[in-house]
Formats: structure tokens, sequence, C-alpha cells
């Protein structure tokens, strides 16, 4: 297994997977929840910390970082996510485009690592958490409801995914979220585990994107989720 290949895995599997529908209802309203969200506007920072805390006061929502675990930077997530978007790409520009109108709906908020960030290791951890606008998908209601579409799409890609039938949900400061577990592997002896958890309010989603190889990383990923305070509804 050559270390590039898997460099190319971990970043796509750490990627935001926005999903992409066609606005059912273009005169629809904004609700109050998501009036309350966009309020602040762009000058208002996504993310801020207090030590190993990360706070979203836009979308009321607070993490500790992994201990001994590495935040990426704000600019480093959206070089990621482009870097990303071209791996999984299918070349058409109504792709690109589609990507490009995606983009401008998610908010990348924290991204931790096990190790720094382009430190040559085999294979890196990783805790991302996103959040979506999808007032344009009245479609999407509920968490399996996004996290089918994301499904979807993942099969899609050239990545060769296999997934649980029906994983059970996990509740994250009291919100139940739903859950897709998916698994790859690019290599005969390596398999890469990734998670997806997601809760929808309000035309908005959050999902948590949690991807790892052994107990250990998964012992410290759930261990950082349960600190996560989430003020939606």
């Amino acid at each position: 297994m050559k270390t590039g290949l898997l460099k190319v895995v971990a970043l796509t599997l750490m990627l935001s997977m926005q999903i992409s529908c066609g606005r059912d209802d273009p005169a629809a309203l904004p609700t109050e929840l998501e009036i309350s969200r966009q309020a602040p506007g762009p000058d208002v920072p996504l993310i801020r910390s207090k030590g190993d805390v990360f706070i979203s006061d836009r979308f009321a929502m607070s993490i500790r970082k992994p201990r001994g675990w590495h935040a990426q930077t704000p600019d480093d997530m959206l070089v990621a996510r482009d870097r990303g978007a071209d791996i999984l790409a299918t070349g058409s520009k109504t792709a690109r485009q589609a990507q490009e109108t995606a983009n401008a709906r998610t908010f990348h908020l924290v991204s931790f690592f096990q190790t720094p960030p382009g430190k040559p290791v085999p294979f890196n951890a990783n805790l991302a958490v996103i959040v979506e606008d999808i007032s344009h998908a009245p479609s999407i209601q509920s968490g399996s409801d996004y996290l089918r579409a994301l499904k979807s799409g993942l099969t899609k890609t050239a990545l060769n995914y296999s997934f649980e039938p029906t994983p059970a949900k996990i509740t994250i400061d009291g919100k139940d979220f739903d859950r897709l577990v998916a698994s790859l592997s690019p290599a005969s002896d390596i398999e890469i585990r990734q998670e997806y958890a997601s809760y929808v309010s309000g035309g908005f989603v959050i999902c948590l994107i949690m991807t790892y190889m052994n107990d250990a990383q998964h012992e410290d990923i759930e261990k950082a989720i349960r600190t996560m305070t989430l003020d939606w509804d």
C-alpha cells in the first residue's frame, strides 16, 4: 500500500460530502431558525477556540478537540475541500457547477487530525464537523434523508465503499443523530472505517464525519463527540 494512495483516501474521506439537490420550492421563505443563523453576516467567524474547545456562535455548537490531536485551520480546510472536489469530480461542466453551488451552502466548522496535517504518516485519523444549508431541498427532513442521499453520492465515486445495513442512532447532547457506517479496503491488509452522524433542524443539517482504522482512534473520536453541545430546536 503506497503512502500516496493512503493520503488520497484520507483526504477524500475527510471531505464534507455536500448534497446538491434542485430547489423544489424556490419561493419558500427561510424559517426563523435560518434567519437567526444567517443574521450575524459573513464578518462573524464561523468558529473560535478557547483552549481545546472550539465554538461556533453562529451555529450554536461547541466541541472539545481530542486530547493530543491537531486542529486544521479554516484556510487549510477550504484547500482540502477543493482538492477533494477535484478527486471526486466526474469531469463534466455540470458536475463542477453543482459542486461549486454545494460549496457555497456548506460551512466547515472543525477538522481534527490525530497527527499534524501534512506529516508523512501512513494514515491520519480525523473528526470533521460541517453544517449545510439544505433549505433548497425540502425533501430532506431528517438525518436519515440526508444520509440516504449522501450514500447514493458515495457509491458513484471511484472509491469502493461497503455499508452497514441499519446502524443505530447515536445521542449527542440529547439529540438523536442518524448514522451511516462505511468502510473500504484500498489493500487486502488495510481497512478504513468511516462514520457519518447527521441531525436536521430549521433548514440546516449538521454532520459529523469520523474516519479511523483502529479502536483507539475510534475511542478518541467518541470522547470528543461526547463533549459536543448543540443548541438547536
